[in-house]
């Protein structure tokens, strides 16, 4: 469930900044010498000490609740490989702080998520008159006309601090790539769990994209992994077209090609599995670029979406494991 609100505030409590100088920056941007963009919204787990545990314990901090296990390794080993192997570069942005802080994949009115993937509250992401059990505190309630300010400052801090700079950037290189390349692919980058709520997926990797225009370089991906990866599925774990408020498919209202790649994270635990995932990835991203598959679309054209169907128990308000 994610805490659905106004995309500004009016306030006037000052608070300190979210960001100090010793925390990691709102984003991480890696420049290139080739058109493709890789987007990693989840890949650190990071909590500001101004914003303390958010009421959950280490063990759910380090979880998949908190980021995409293992993604960045595969993230990093791909660019080592483009820079040290191919003589040229890619571009990437990440983030290292967690998405139960700011869900980078998420837009602006449902990046602060309030429940775990099993429906627990998140005590530090809902408003002071609310429960653990999400019921309204009455002792809590004649308060509220003086933690209302603090709450919504707090709010409005994490989306301008570090949600807004994120999208910004990235919405930035994809227009930058046009300018100077006329071409631009981008490459969202995702791990999955094995087994969520009780329901065990037997897929390795899923391949999600809304637009057609984008079917074509879909299906070059799954030529590139159908080598170490037999069930690989369009639009699974999730479908982008069913997930409130999802903005994974970054490029797609700029008119880029896009793709976002999932990748179960027991398919990429190990250095080897890495390096063999790294290295497909890789391979599709030469191809790729070699026929030429980043020229601009319209996004206002063709861009019925390919059908698909959420998975048995599928909630669209929780995080998706």
């Amino acid at each position: 469930m994610s805490l659905t609100l106004e995309s500004s505030f009016t306030h006037a409590v000052a608070m300190p900044s979210l960001v100090g100088p010793e925390d990691p920056p709102p984003f991480v941007k890696i420049e290139g010498g080739d058109p493709v963009l890789l987007v990693s919204p989840h890949d650190g787990n990071y909590v500001p000490p101004h914003l303390g545990t958010l009421g959950l314990s280490p063990d759910t901090l380090n979880s998949h609740m908190a980021y995409d296990i293992n993604i960045r390794a595969v993230r990093e080993r791909v660019l080592e490989i483009m820079e040290k192997d191919k003589r040229v570069g890619i571009y990437s942005i990440h983030t290292d702080y967690s998405r139960l802080v700011s869900e980078a994949n998420r837009t602006e009115a449902h990046f602060i998520t309030e429940r775990t993937d099993t429906g627990a509250l998140i005590e530090g992401n809902i408003p002071p008159i609310l429960t653990r059990e999400g019921m309204y505190d009455r002792a809590a309630m004649h308060k509220w006309g003086n933690a209302q300010e603090s709450w919504l400052a707090q709010v409005e801090q994490r989306l301008t601090e570090l949600h807004r700079p994120f999208h910004q950037a990235v919405t930035d290189t994809i227009e930058g790539l046009y300018v100077n390349y006329e071409l631009c692919i981008v490459i969202g980058l995702h791990s999955f769990t094995r087994d969520y709520n009780g329901r065990r997926r037997d897929m390795d990797m899923g391949i999600l994209y809304l637009r057609n225009d984008n079917r074509k370089l879909a299906e070059l991906c799954e030529r590139s992994f159908k080598q170490i990866f037999p069930d690989i599925r369009y639009n699974e774990p999730y479908s982008m077209q069913e997930y409130e408020g999802i903005v994974a498919a970054y490029g797609e209202d700029q008119g880029a090609p896009t793709v976002c790649l999932e990748f179960c994270q027991d398919v990429i635990a190990t250095p080897l599995q890495v390096e063999a995932v790294a290295q497909r990835l890789v391979h599709f991203i030469e191809e790729a670029n070699r026929r030429g598959m980043g020229r601009r679309f319209d996004p206002d054209k063709n861009h019925k979406p390919r059908p698909a169907t959420p998975p048995p128990g599928y909630n669209a308000g929780l995080i998706k494991g």
